[in-house]
């Protein structure tokens, strides 16, 4: 511990009491992670319109969590084989004990085993010694490269940088040497994989303010983008990186987001937000594999965007009749980070939902609601003629809502409240993640169900909210009609007590109750009447915590039959399995199950394990090269008849 005394402790705490005395080192230990950490879902070659078409390579966004407000990260390549996440050389790549990366696991890139560690091999050590970033960064609306030999003089000094006026040459060298190979950690991004005719491109962004274009092969990077809101001030990324505040929070994020692609008229789009970094969307065009054009950037000074929160909800590309759109929530109003209190009336910020025109910006429709929205947002082409129907989210106040989108007159659309799931107060269930929405057949009627779970995502770690998982049955959507009532959870079955559901109950639930604080975290996913998504509890992690070791605690896989509520794990001999969940190796909040078909098996990957698969009882799928998605079939749900 001596070590971490004199060179890692980068904040000051005090204390009158032993017990605060005690209090303060812990908020010390709990920083010092001995490994690196995954906390956003694995990036897959996939298409995700059909997840059974993919290639087996695995992106990892790896970070490493420090005691001051920056940490490192990384991203690193894995495959899927059989039941394994395997290294280069073809071994299991997962700790039995941990459900992290072994020690001896060598990912693809890397010339040694890299193991756990954040900051060896995968894509930071690919390009080599002498590795000269080509870095790009927006100035008005166009994209320029960083002059790295003009650093010092005309433009580009010490305010250019975010340092002082009076820093010395030696400060702002050192600030550009470490911008040159700067890497963040991409804690909520997920990798995205762009097709290049072959040449594969995975773009992931992190909070070192930086969105990294890495070859696929080489996990070399071909170039950065820094947006110059973060150039700005990089000095707080390299040479000025503060400590944490005094109640132990980040005071610096950079491109906190995930992004999301576009296939357009022959061109490459990328979409993002910042998240915790800020109230800005970007949206770029790569269709350049080497050269990435600014399409445009919104923020809250531009018109119709001025009750932008935090942008944390990642655009979904649809299409509205010929109109190709974004649709995202308003953001995050960061007054809903206040825990242990009970839940205000409104937010201020982020309480909004938008749709824009994907290739300009501008806002087309949008709505203001009393909560924010930080989620994605679902869309539903009900009549599968590529054009969007309905929208489906939930807020930060425990409302689910459905829009009814007017293909004729955008502005016309109407949003009718699904349900009010909150609870009172001092329940505080909120909904941070977008639902997943299947289409069903009940008594030869055509209905979606909606399925989605609550989680204070911003305190993993609290434990006072009642969370639950919910299943509503809309039957309305398909008439034109508007939601019959606003359901509360009383009208709604709980299938936790055994209360089975009536063919005309509305929907269920049930209560997050196999640990202290089970939240939901990550979205659903629906595949064949079966509903799998993760939970993370913030006990029950590492049975001997190590005081120099941070705070883990316990993931859950839960399985679950759409209809009914009861368990349906598929297990290998097709038995079904007694318990709604199971328990995961990791210890982190696990991401968004990724369902796979594989040899006729369905695999379930979450995080880096895998472990669920079963025979589907559809057995037209088969297994089909990836594809590059057009920009109506992107993250919209296909209705097929029966």
């Amino acid at each position: 511990m001596e070590k971490v005394s004199s060179d890692g402790s980068e904040g000051t705490y005090t204390a009158d009491t032993s017990e605060a005395l005690a209090s303060a080192f812990l908020k010390v230990f709990d920083l010092i992670d001995e490994d690196s950490r995954t906390l956003s879902a694995p990036g897959v070659a996939v298409n995700q319109l059909n997840r059974f078409e993919h290639l087996d390579q695995l992106y990892y966004a790896v970070i490493q969590p420090a005691s001051s407000s920056f940490w490192e990260g990384n991203l690193k390549r894995y495959r899927l084989s059989g039941d394994d996440v395997t290294d280069v050389s073809g071994n299991d790549a997962i700790d039995d004990e941990t459900g992290y990366f072994k020690e001896t696991a060598r990912s693809w890139w890397s010339d040694e085993a890299d193991g756990p560690d954040a900051t060896q091999g995968g894509a930071r050590q690919a390009n080599g010694e002498g590795f000269l970033r080509t870095l790009y960064y927006n100035e008005g609306s166009a994209m320029t490269t960083l002059p790295w030999g003009s650093v010092g003089s005309g433009a580009y000094d010490n305010e250019f940088f975010g340092l002082p006026e009076d820093a010395s040459d030696e400060k702002l060298e050192q600030l550009a040497s470490k911008l040159k190979v700067l890497w963040g950690d991409p804690m909520h991004s997920v990798p995205v994989l762009v097709d290049y005719s072959g040449d594969n491109v995975v773009f992931v962004s992190t909070n070192g303010g930086m969105l990294h274009a890495i070859d696929a092969k080489t996990g070399k990077e071909i170039y950065s983008f820094m947006p110059k809101e973060f150039l700005s001030r990089s000095n707080l990324f390299t040479t000025d990186r503060p400590s944490l505040d005094q109640n132990n929070n980040r005071q610096i994020y950079g491109l906190d987001g995930s992004w999301v692609a576009l296939k357009k008229d022959g061109k490459k789009l990328l979409f993002g937000g910042m998240r915790r970094g800020g109230n800005s969307y970007y949206a770029l065009d790569v269709t350049s594999r080497t050269s990435p054009k600014l399409l445009w950037k919104k923020t809250i000074t531009d018109s119709g965007y001025s009750d932008l929160g935090q942008t944390w909800s990642t655009p979904t590309p649809a299409r509205i009749g010929t109109k190709t759109v974004l649709i995202f929530g308003g953001g995050y109003d960061t007054s809903q980070d206040a825990s242990g209190g009970t839940r205000s009336n409104g937010d201020d910020v982020g309480n909004v939902i938008y749709i824009v025109d994907a290739l300009t910006g501008d806002v087309l429709w949008s709505e203001d609601l009393a909560y924010s929205v930080p989620s994605s947002i679902a869309v539903v082409d009900k009549n599968a003629d590529g054009s969007s129907d309905h929208l489906y989210f939930g807020d930060t106040g425990g409302h689910l809502y459905r829009v009814d989108i007017d293909e004729d007159n955008i502005g016309a659309s109407k949003v009718h409240v699904l349900a009010d799931l909150g609870g009172s107060y001092a329940d505080n269930r909120r909904f941070y993640e977008a639902p997943a929405v299947a289409y069903v057949e009940h008594k030869g009627e055509k209905q979606l169900y909606v399925t989605i779970g609550s989680g204070y995502r911003a305190h993993p770690l609290d434990k006072n909210t009642n969370e639950a998982f919910f299943v509503i049955r809309d039957d309305t959507a398909y008439k034109d009609s508007a939601p019959e009532k606003e359901l509360k959870i009383g009208d709604l079955v709980n299938v936790g007590v055994g209360n089975p559901v009536k063919g005309d109950s509305p929907g269920w639930f049930y209560y997050l109750d196999v640990a202290p604080g089970e939240k939901v975290m990550s979205s659903p996913v629906v595949y064949d009447n079966t509903v799998f998504f993760s939970t993370y509890s913030p006990v029950g992690g590492t049975e001997e915590d190590s005081p120099c070791a941070v705070s883990l605690g316990s993931a859950y896989l839960h399985t679950v039959n759409l209809i009914t509520g009861d368990p349906a794990k598929i297990n290998n001999d097709g038995s079904v399995a007694d318990d709604r969940q199971e328990k995961l190796l990791q210890q982190v909040p696990p991401p968004t199950p990724v369902l796979f078909m594989d040899e006729d098996k369905i695999k379930v990957v979450v995080g880096t394990e895998v472990p669920a698969e079963g025979t589907p009882r559809d057995q037209r799928l088969r297994k089909t090269q990836w594809r590059q998605l057009e920009s109506n079939e992107a993250n919209v749900i296909p209705v097929y008849e029966k």
